[in-house]
């Protein structure tokens, strides 16, 4: 969609009108275009401008939100121009290695202690066993979410923040944050309390993506089951 750019809704509201555009338009309208149209195209370029943020706003993902410092309950802020930021001294004035997000994204979906079977020789938890508790605990949801059964297809933008170890509590949370026409995409975060006590602390995210099958494993569309019917799994 076009609209006047700023320099040319200046120079068109400054622009003397010709003799002959004079004559047609009258001898005292001396402006090509009058201050209601102006306001209308000013208020139409801000509208454009706005919706080109928001745009880009929905493009991000939460990793990157989480990266920022920010979520999606913070668009209308953001778009409006009151946003602020809380600052990087804010942050750490309570701790030096506070997560910037300070609760768990998304509902509580499984909940296991880290035992020594799959611990490396340092003590800490393979990336390969937490992979697997986000895998199961987005699979849950997902089939929830899908009514029906569900296969991983992809794993993206996953980072290990922290590392868990023997005898922590891990805690793995999700959310729906995308739904095709058979596909459903779920951001995956993995809490884990030191010891079984203590602040909860972030050390996982990733984006799982599943699509759902039919009894034969092909591709079907997702059921698309009320958001009013998906209930929580009762921790």
């Amino acid at each position: 969609m076009w609209a006047y750019t700023d320099e040319e809704i200046d120079y068109l509201s400054t622009r003397r009108g010709t003799e002959a555009s004079a004559a047609t338009e009258g001898a005292d309208n001396k402006n090509v275009l009058g201050p209601l149209t102006l306001n209308i195209l000013r208020r139409l370029r801000a509208w454009l401008d706005r919706e080109a943020v928001r745009a880009e706003l929905e493009k991000l993902d939460g990793r990157t939100l989480a990266d920022l410092g920010i979520n999606r309950g913070d668009f209308p802020a953001i778009l409006a121009g009151t946003y602020t930021r809380t600052s990087s001294s804010d942050m750490n004035s309570t701790s030096p290695k506070q997560s910037v997000a300070a609760e768990p994204r998304g509902e509580l979906a499984s909940r296991t202690l880290a035992m020594p079977a799959n611990a490396n020789p340092s003590g800490s938890m393979f990336g390969g066993w937490i992979m697997a508790l986000m895998d199961a605990a987005a699979a849950m949801t997902a089939t929830r979410h899908a009514a029906g059964r569900v296969v991983t297809v992809a794993v993206s933008n996953i980072a290990f923040l922290e590392p868990v170890h023997v005898g922590d509590t891990v805690c793995c949370y999700t959310d729906v944050t995308r739904t095709g026409t058979t596909s459903v995409t779920l951001h995956v975060e993995v809490w884990v309390l030191r010891q079984g006590k203590g602040d909860r602390v972030r050390v996982t995210d990733a984006e799982f993506t599943f699509v759902a099958v039919n009894d034969n494993g092909k591709p079907q569309t997702l059921r698309r089951v009320p958001a009013m019917e998906i209930h929580p799994a009762p921790w």
